[in-house]
């Protein structure tokens, strides 16, 4: 049902339908007004205020001289909202001045038509040949923030939005309609792990370890020493089950170590070869002796170095895939390429290589969240518009918004980058990431680690 159309029936008084319909119901009323139609592969529109019947073609409304770029109410538009809404002109008096009211229903009107048109085109055939790239550069001129947006039309597009973001948010990239999150490395995350202490019932990634694992300029992290309590049970164990390293070592013995001096039974002598094959004949035996002779001291060592080095390394890949999984759980998957920024110091563009993610999804989301908690509970609390005097021509929305001034750029005046603003939410909502860690690999999933740690020290 038209309403406008049922309250020009119920009476004839225009300034009594401009009371009951908002500028957003009188905005929302021109664009169901507005008919659609694709005509050989083009989308086609045709404004109620137009004159022309066949309507036009919708890039053309898109051009830097046309129709939807206007900061000002166009002659016919002012003429319609004269005719079918009541709204007096006022734009021919000696002092050029348009209906403040007028002006603020073009701009959502323009706002609403961009995202009907983009609509439109979503999933249909349109014509390659016509030039549609237009249609993802499709952006409205405004000097509003996002925080005036959601306040004004409880709406963020992010066609609207989009640069405005890209601009006040250092880490982010609005191309294509499309936020992408630009950091150096998964380290640039460190800050939303949390720093929950670990405990005897395992291992939690806080961000001490987080960072230990994933910043070190060195890249070494062994975050356990002295793991090694049971030589036999688990050094000489991994040896032994591995028939290729376990010849190794006894090539090691006999070549570097077959002639020294060794105190074996209480009596000193040559170690020979004849006492290397015998006790390698059984490994039991060989690991034992190995354990208990002073001139295999070295190389129990290097052995239960290797040990610890295996268990560490095992636990670090670990952590960090535990630390990637908890970032791809909020952020999504990364890629890494070479991407086109912006120095804003000496005002040129360069290339970087970059960890980059899509948050088209969670962005826009989470910034309509912070701007909306900000203004309900910051301001609409507190607001009395019956104790203001309001200026000549101010509205009550404009009003508010001076009022509300802390929330007007909120989150951007109190962020410089997304990732910041990240960590917040996560800690207000009790989210911060804590990923397990399981810090008692077993033998059998240490033991590649251990084999080529082996091989590396002799």
């Amino acid at each position: 049902m038209d309403i406008v159309k049922l309250i020009r029936e119920e009476i004839g008084d225009f300034d009594w339908a401009k009371d009951v319909l908002t500028n957003e119901d009188i905005a929302q009323d021109i664009v169901n007004k507005t008919r659609f139609w694709m005509e050989g592969g083009s989308l086609r529109v045709d404004p109620p205020f137009m004159s022309y019947y066949e309507g036009y073609p919708a890039k053309q409304l898109f051009k830097s001289s046309s129709l939807l770029k206007s900061k000002s109410p166009t002659i016919m538009f002012l003429e319609y909202m004269k005719n079918g809404y009541g709204f007096e002109r006022t734009d021919y008096m000696a002092k050029y001045d348009i209906n403040p009211n007028v002006g603020d229903i073009w701009f959502r009107y323009k706002n609403l038509i961009t995202q009907k048109v983009l609509d439109n085109l979503k999933d249909k055939p349109i014509n390659e040949s016509d030039g549609f790239d237009w249609v993802r550069d499709v952006e409205i001129d405004t000097n509003l923030t996002p925080a005036q947006l959601v306040h004004r039309f409880e709406s963020l597009p992010d066609s609207i939005v989009g640069p405005y973001v890209g601009r006040n948010f250092g880490d982010i990239k609005y191309e294509n309609g499309k936020y992408y999150l630009v950091v150096d490395d998964l380290c640039d995350f460190r800050g939303w792990f949390s720093d929950r202490d670990n405990s005897s019932q395992g291992f939690y990634m806080n961000e001490w370890a987080f960072t230990q694992a994933f910043c070190r300029e060195d890249g070494f992290f062994e975050p356990y020493s002295d793991v090694v309590y049971n030589w036999i049970d688990q050094v000489w164990e991994l040896v032994e089950g591995n028939k290729e390293l376990y010849n190794y070592i006894v090539d090691y013995i006999t070549e570097d170590l077959v002639g020294e001096e060794i105190r074996l039974d209480g009596e000193e002598k040559i170690l020979s070869l004849e006492d290397v094959l015998t006790w390698s004949a059984d490994s039991d035996v060989l690991g034992e002796v190995i354990n208990e002779l002073d001139v295999f001291e070295h190389l129990k060592w290097e052995l239960e170095g290797s040990y610890e080095n295996a268990y560490n390394t095992f636990i670090v890949d670990n952590m960090y895939k535990a630390g990637k999984d908890a970032i791809t759980d909020v952020v999504g998957n990364g890629e890494r390429k070479d991407v086109e920024l912006y120095n804003s110091y000496n005002k040129s563009k360069y290339n970087a290589n970059k960890l980059v993610f899509d948050v088209t999804s969670m962005l826009s989301d989470y910034l309509y969240e912070a701007i909306e908690y900000c203004i309900d509970n910051r301001c609409k609390p507190y607001w009395k518009p019956e104790d203001l005097e309001f200026e000549e021509g101010e509205t009550e929305e404009e009003a508010f918004e001076d009022y509300c001034d802390e929330c007007m750029n909120h989150p951007f005046d109190d962020y410089g980058d997304f990732v910041s603003f990240m960590k917040d939410i996560l800690e207000d909502n009790s989210d911060l990431l804590n990923p397990y860690v399981d810090e008692h690999p077993s033998n059998d999933e240490i033991e590649d680690y251990f084999v080529d740690n082996v091989y590396s020290r002799f």
